[in-house]
């Protein structure tokens, strides 16, 4: 894997010094005049030490954008002063991209590239996740009851015991789920509608509502006007 540095915002002079700090930890870093020169490279898989200035939000946005831009086959570590939380999480779920702050050279950078370079992990017996959804043919036909008990029934059967099983109740309006489980509902439809850039694992655990029988639900409350 290739490594290649050169400026995203940042000075000339500010480059040949980040190269100075990362040139006896990585010898074979490659410095090119831009991005736009990987493009004409072809390069198979590498990462772009990009170096910027402390960014504000519309350098934050253009840094997304160049990312975006570009192949998956390139990932961006993007070398800087500080970043606030709020731009940090925008830039490392925009894809294939992550921050490091000047003072954490050479270690952060190092770090960064043992992990995209690593192997992918198979576990074994690890299968893709399987979607099962069910869809009423009419209004009170029993279509939460059949969803839950064949939820419960995938959790505690042998054939599948170990296996994370997830009820995602799409109903943000008049959903029962919770209640037939006898669980209070955490899913807020309308907090990532109001805010999508704030959904991470974090939010996404803080909105679930765990069955004792290990089942996971993700349900809303219901609305005060499908009481």
């Amino acid at each position: 894997m290739t490594i290649y540095l050169t400026h995203g915002g940042g000075s000339e002079a500010k480059v040949d010094e980040i190269q100075g700090k990362l040139k006896s930890t990585i010898p074979d870093l490659k410095r090119i005049p831009s991005v736009e020169d990987i493009d004409r490279l072809n390069a198979d898989r590498s990462i772009i030490l990009l170096v910027a200035t402390s960014p504000d939000d519309a350098n934050v946005d253009h840094l997304i954008d160049v990312v975006r831009r570009h192949s998956p086959n390139l990932f961006f570590i993007i070398i800087g002063g500080d970043i606030s939380a709020r731009d940090y999480k925008r830039l490392i779920q925009s894809g294939n991209a992550d921050w490091v702050a000047e003072i954490g050279l050479p270690h952060e950078v190092l770090d960064i590239v043992g992990r995209v370079n690593a192997p992918p992990r198979h576990e074994a017996g690890a299968e893709s996740p399987i979607v099962v959804s069910f869809t009423p043919s009419a209004g009170g036909v029993g279509n939460s009851t059949l969803a839950i008990e064949t939820a419960v029934h995938l959790v505690k059967d042998r054939s599948t015991r170990g296996a994370k099983v997830a009820l995602v109740d799409l109903d943000f309006q008049s959903s029962h789920v919770c209640d037939y489980l006898d669980i209070a509902p955490k899913f807020q439809f309308e907090e990532i509608v109001a805010a999508p850039e704030r959904l991470d694992d974090q939010l996404l655990s803080a909105f679930i509502s765990h069955h004792s029988s290990g089942l996971d639900v993700f349900a809303a409350s219901r609305s005060r006007f499908h009481a």
